[in-house]
């Protein structure tokens, strides 16, 4: 019986101890392979050396390591190079599960608003409920009633009912409402102004912010004059001024006497106002003596 030829070849890569002693034990021969460069890098065996892997596998990098560090449920965001840091969830906001939720806001917790129900009355009230407007709109007709709401007509005007209900006291309109009064007077004996023959003298004068107003200038000359003359009461935007009709009003004076002769102007005259602006009350006299007014401006905000 013939010997097995390969025996002697396997008893010694049986008993190789390494990795040339095992290729040499199979007939191949060759110089020992090194160990791969120890710097950090995959490398791989190829033609016969080692290759740096870096074209083959993604190294390790920085904010990728720094992510997979991260030990707590929470969203994170890249703080930092190679740093990734919770983001805080605001007051009321939770996060589980894979989802940001908050509650329903209320009297006294900020959240979402709740849903609506659809329409286009609805409102929503401070305490997060929606609610119908109560009360309904008033009328042209019938008493209005608490909580109604009014109609607007145009842009400027609510829809009226029966009629505006005036104050029952002797209150005055704010600075501002319609009704607002202004007033400037010389009506006692020693506060007149005096008022030179052929002058035009501004005796009083009121300041009337913007808007429309309806202006009184009114009152009395005492005068001591022998001939006849001419009285002009005037309300215009210029001191010591002429102004012409509707502005002016005219008296006719007889001399001789020592009278109080009374004067008023047509009107009341309008003025509407784009910005603060002085009102004046101007007299006029064309006799021969100085004289003294009494009177008052006065003013009322129609709108």
């Amino acid at each position: 019986m013939l010997d097995d030829p390969v025996a002697p070849f396997r008893r010694a890569f049986d008993t190789a101890r390494d990795p040339y002693t095992a290729r040499n034990a199979l007939g191949i021969i060759g110089s020992p392979i090194s160990d791969a460069p120890s710097d950090g890098h995959y490398y791989v065996r190829r033609n016969a050396a080692w290759a740096d892997s870096a074209p083959l596998f993604q190294p390790l990098d920085g904010d990728l390591t720094s992510l997979a560090a991260a030990s707590s449920v929470a969203i994170y965001y890249r703080s930092a190079a190679n740093t990734w840091s919770p983001v805080t969830i605001g007051s009321g906001l939770t996060f589980s599960s894979g989802t940001l939720d908050a509650p329903l806001f209320g009297s006294s917790a900020q959240g979402e608003v709740p849903a609506s129900g659809g329409g286009t009355t609805n409102y929503l009230r401070a305490d997060g409920t929606w609610t119908v407007p109560g009360g309904g709109n008033v009328s042209n007709s019938g008493t209005p009633t608490v909580d109604q709401f009014a109609v607007w007509v145009d842009a400027t005007h609510i829809k009226g009912t029966t009629g505006i209900k005036g104050v029952t006291t002797n209150s005055n309109a704010a600075a501002g409402d319609v009704g607002e009064y202004v007033e400037q007077t010389f009506l006692s004996s020693g506060s007149g102004v005096s008022v030179t023959a052929s002058t035009y003298t501004s005796t009083c004068s009121i300041s009337l912010t913007a808007g429309d107003w309806d202006v009184v200038f009114e009152g009395f000359l005492g005068i001591n004059s022998t001939t006849n003359f001419q009285l002009y009461a005037i309300i215009s935007t210029t001191a010591n001024a002429f102004a012409d009709l509707p502005n002016l009003g005219i008296a006719v004076g007889f001399g001789g006497l020592s009278a109080l002769w009374g004067v008023g102007v047509r009107g009341p005259c309008r003025f509407s106002l784009a910005s603060t602006t002085t009102i004046y009350g101007t007299i006029y006299q064309s006799s021969s003596v100085t004289a003294t007014w009494y009177g008052t401006i006065h003013a009322r905000r129609v709108r």
